[in-house]
């Protein structure tokens, strides 16, 4: 299991990103869950789960294009536009002056 933590607009972009973003303020605690699920046929599916309040359980989300259980190739397709390919391009520096910052001591 991975955790990860964020700031609501961590979590706003994250859904967004789905292409199951509501426009809402996110409230305090707000969580998105992604769980990678094994199905009966040794393939894999994706769920993805909101919770925008403490009273109720999380509740299901469905991506555009999938099913509530996304199949993962489906998943990967469907989130291939908003995932880096190449993080070095990405992150590449074009001023000639610039200092890669030092890890600051603990």
């Amino acid at each position: 299991m991975y955790m990860y933590s964020g700031h609501d607009s961590t979590i706003s972009n994250i859904l967004l990103a789905l292409g199951v973003w509501e426009p809402q303020l996110p409230v305090y605690n707000i969580m998105v869950l992604i769980e990678l699920h094994r199905t009966l046929d040794s393939g894999y599916g994706v769920k993805v789960f909101l919770r925008n309040t403490t009273a109720v359980a999380p509740h299901p989300l469905t991506i555009p294009g999938c099913e509530q259980l996304c199949p993962y190739d489906t998943f990967l397709q469907l989130t291939s536009q908003v995932v880096l390919k190449d993080l070095d391009t990405a992150c590449k520096v074009d001023d000639p002056d610039f200092v890669v910052p030092t890890a600051a001591p603990p």
